[in-house]
């Protein structure tokens, strides 16, 4: 089971005061080095209320709970205080965070706001495999803008809960297609980028609030343990 908690960054209830204090000194020293306030914010908020979400989970005070990436840069919890291994996955997107929680399994979540003004085609021509790019090109803006953001946030999802990170983005391909009734579905593709992939996985996306797009892949057997 995954569990997801969307975070509005913006809440004049989430007081930066209050996050700040739970930060640890490395994170503290981080936010010290951000100019832009909103930016600075932010940060401070996501990854406060990320150890306060953590300390309901795993039971220790937000502040003494210690994080560790692994030589990828995936961030897990320090093993000696997280008996039940949890894993989590945190993306945050203008003023949207969302934190994905899930037991003893490698979890990754992507969030992305939805800008209208972007150059789309473009991006996927940098980014996206030939496939994906000519599926994109075949749509009218609004299908182009929405399926550009469930296959970018799916493979930002896959990628970070394999620990991977975003230098993999063009090595991850998709099987994008327009099935019977018009529903335009995005799945993974295997090896041989003939059909999609059957391994074990699950993929989800779903949208936390308007003018969104979110998907978690959560892989059914953990494997961060050995790339640490």
């Amino acid at each position: 089971m995954v569990d997801l908690f969307t975070i509005r960054l913006n809440d004049p209830k989430l007081r930066y005061s209050d996050h700040f204090r739970v930060l640890s000194s490395e994170e503290k020293q981080r936010a010290s080095r951000i100019r832009s306030v909103t930016y600075k914010n932010r940060y401070v908020v996501s990854h406060g209320r990320l150890r306060i979400i953590l300390s309901g989970i795993i039971h220790q005070a937000p502040e003494k709970i210690r994080l560790y990436v692994t030589k990828s840069g995936k961030p897990y919890i320090d093993p000696d205080h997280n008996p039940e291994l949890f894993r989590f996955s945190l993306s945050h997107s203008k003023d949207v965070a969302i934190v994905a929680v899930c037991k003893d399994a490698d979890i990754g979540v992507d969030i992305e706001y939805n800008r209208a003004e972007r150059s789309f085609l473009e991006l996927a021509g940098r980014y996206f495999s030939e496939k994906e790019y000519l599926f994109l090109k075949q749509l009218n803006a609004h299908d182009c803008r929405q399926t550009f953001y469930r296959i970018w946030t799916m493979k930002e999802s896959w990628l970070k809960a394999t620990g991977e990170g975003i230098a993999g983005l063009q090595t991850v391909q998709t099987w994008p297609e327009i099935d019977t009734n018009g529903i335009i579905s995005v799945n993974f593709l295997n090896k041989t980028n003939v059909l999609p992939v059957i391994r074990s996985f699950q993929s989800r996306h779903f949208e936390p609030v308007s003018g969104y797009t979110a998907c978690y892949t959560r892989l059914n057997s953990s494997q961060i343990l050995s790339t640490i």
